[in-house]
């Protein structure tokens, strides 16, 4: 499924990870830049204006968590889904990265190149990829989007 004029910047410290996802977003019709920090690539976030970013969270110096606040704190015309990208797999650590507003969290050991883009590609046309219920809570009154699967969570605006 090929994708025209989507943008993707990945920052991972990992060059090998780095190198085998950007090949396969190239392949698909995505621009691609790679950062191995997320310093460099704040400098140059505003001006290439991506659709997602796939963004590790474990790397020296500023880490992924940091990158993610300077992105919604201080670019707020960033308009790019954001993309968290580990192999921390524990629930109160996504529930806490989520919550400092990324809209997917992959983790690294169980995602495939293909995968990922396939659920970069449905979030970018907001697609939900989840099989969900909604409830109406009594006590909030409101309705709530109730995920059947853990592992298929992430944030709707």
């Amino acid at each position: 499924m090929a994708t025209q004029n989507k943008k993707i910047i990945i920052i991972d410290d990992d060059e090998i990870i780095s190198e085998m996802y950007a090949t396969k977003f190239s392949l698909e019709g995505f621009e691609v830049k790679t950062y191995t920090n997320g310093l460099s690539a704040l400098w140059d976030l505003i001006n290439f204006r991506p659709d997602a970013i796939l963004l590790d969270i474990m790397m020296p110096g500023m880490n992924g968590f940091e990158v993610l606040q300077t992105i919604k704190r201080l670019a707020t015309s960033i308009k790019a889904k954001i993309i968290l990208f580990s192999n921390s797999s524990a629930k109160e650590n996504i529930e806490k990265w989520l919550e400092y507003w990324a809209d997917m969290y992959l983790i690294k050991a169980e995602t495939t190149p293909r995968q990922a883009l396939e659920e970069i590609e449905n979030l970018i046309k907001n697609k939900p990829l989840i099989q969900a219920k909604i409830n109406y809570d009594e006590n909030w009154k409101k309705y709530i989007l109730c995920p059947i699967s853990w592992t298929e969570i992430y944030l709707i605006d």
